[in-house]
């Protein structure tokens, strides 16, 4: 979850920073370590990227859900370590 937030704070700011063109307004906004972001743009940010992460979770385990409920819990098991071993075995072949 930390890299979620940082990721989200650094847009803000880089957003922030674009939209101030000034060089005072850079400075003490997003210059120093530890600038603050506004809530409302940091949610306005967030919401839609916490969306897009439980939109992804589903996507990637409904199959091993779905199985398990349909099906034993050792078939639901064993079928979820072989579709990480063969991510793994791909991994290699991606560009």
């Amino acid at each position: 979850m930390r890299g979620v937030v940082g990721h989200t704070t650094w847009s803000a700011c880089h957003r922030r920073r674009r939209s101030n063109c000034g060089p005072s307004g850079m400075a003490e906004y997003c210059g120093e370590r530890g600038a603050r972001v506004p809530k409302a743009e940091l949610v306005s940010f967030a919401g839609p990227v916490a969306l897009t992460e439980l939109s992804t979770f589903v996507v990637l385990w409904i199959d091993i859900l779905m199985l398990g409920a349909l099906s034993t819990r050792s078939e639901a098991g064993i079928y979820g370590a072989t579709q990480r071993v063969a991510g793994l075995v791909a991994l290699p072949s991606t560009p």
